[in-house]
């Protein structure tokens, strides 16, 4: 799994934990957890490796604190070191949920597609 998707894995479950919409049982939720857990150090590392090359390549814009003004000598090297960051590939052991244990719950699309890599694939 790349940093990118590891990225947008966390953000959907992120999004899927903070709607309250759902109740999982809780087998399904100490799994979603746990396999949070896992990714927040990575998803941490990413971020600050992202953050880095902001501050390396940019200069701070004084009117936005936070943001960044990426001079255009700069912005094709910062483009090719943020790619190769996102491409980076890492291998992840999740912990599985079970097909029955969510089935009933009758989830969104976007519930489902956050959890799709949890899910132990029937055979």
């Amino acid at each position: 799994m790349t940093n990118n998707e590891i990225l947008s894995l966390y953000e959907g479950l992120q999004s899927v934990k903070n709607s309250g919409d759902i109740k999982f049982p809780a087998r399904t939720t100490f799994i979603v957890v746990r396999n949070m857990k896992t990714l927040e150090p990575i998803v941490d590392a990413i971020v600050e490796a992202k953050n880095g090359l902001l501050k390396e390549l940019g200069i701070p814009d004084e009117k936005n604190p936070g943001s960044f003004f990426i001079p255009e000598e700069n912005r094709q090297k910062l483009a090719q070191q943020m790619e190769d960051l996102d491409n980076i590939d890492n291998n992840i052991e999740f912990k599985k949920i079970k097909w029955e244990d969510i089935e009933p719950l009758n989830l969104s699309i976007q519930a489902m597609e956050a959890l799709y890599p949890m899910i132990e694939e029937e055979n």
